[in-house]
């Protein structure tokens, strides 16, 4: 049996959500960051806040294929109805995704603040505008402020944070994750490596994911899918 009681995406994207789907089916926890694609310095700031920003401010980017929230720089990427893959706004669909935003966030806190939470973030860089570590580069010391937010946010301090690093090439996009360990790393977060190549999903490979389950006593719920794959540990 797993020490842990609910594991949770911290993003980057929604890949960390369809590892969770693929290994807990209809059991993974909806949760606000699922499939938003949030930057590292975003995911502090909204913690840091409660979230008293979500949804109130909006940007169109991407020529009009992305939502920006403009308050934490989060991309709304899939909150949106689309005509011919381009946004569509109006009143209704802002307050709809506003609501469910709000509603997940409240999720979010409180499923951390009751459970022993393992917490999964997939690669350091996003495609955001100007997200600081766009070229995927991130001081040991960034991380760790992530864990202290999360310890401030949740009032625990007996979670896990894995940061999945992806390098190579997927569908097109280059992956190039790193750590400068400029200090030590919090004991709390633990580092997986997984080599991109043109044949894996965007999420990577899922026995990465996998793995990184198994080890830590959650098993994978009947009808979900099976791995494919190795995973590699550092």
């Amino acid at each position: 049996m797993s020490q842990y009681t609910a594991v949770i995406s911290l993003g980057s994207s929604c890949e960390a959500a369809f590892a969770l789907t693929d290994y807990f089916g209809a059991k993974r926890i909806n949760s606000f960051f699922d499939w938003l694609v949030t930057p590292i310095e975003s995911l502090i700031n909204v913690l840091n806040t409660d979230g008293a920003g979500v949804g109130e401010d909006f940007g169109v980017v991407f020529a009009g294929t992305s939502v920006i929230c403009r308050r934490y720089g989060l991309l709304y990427h899939h909150e949106f109805p689309r005509d011919d893959g381009r946004i569509v706004f109006s009143r209704e669909a802002v307050d709809r995704c506003r609501g469910k935003l709000r509603h997940k966030f409240d999720v979010f806190r409180d499923v951390t603040r009751n459970n022993k939470t393992l917490f999964i973030r997939e690669a350091i860089a996003t495609d955001v505008p100007g997200d600081r570590y766009a070229d995927g580069a991130i001081a040991a010391s960034a991380l760790n402020g992530v864990a202290s937010t999360l310890e401030t946010f949740t009032r625990r301090n007996d979670f896990e944070i894995v940061i999945v690093l992806k390098n190579g090439v997927a569908r097109g996009r280059r992956f190039d994750d790193r750590i400068k360990f400029d200090v030590e790393l919090d004991k709390r977060i633990n580092i997986v490596s997984c080599a991109m190549f043109e044949d894996l999903p965007a999420a990577g490979d899922e026995a990465t994911y996998s793995q990184v389950f198994l080890s830590r006593g959650l098993t994978r719920v009947n009808g979900a899918k099976a791995p494919a794959s190795a995973a590699v540990f550092e």
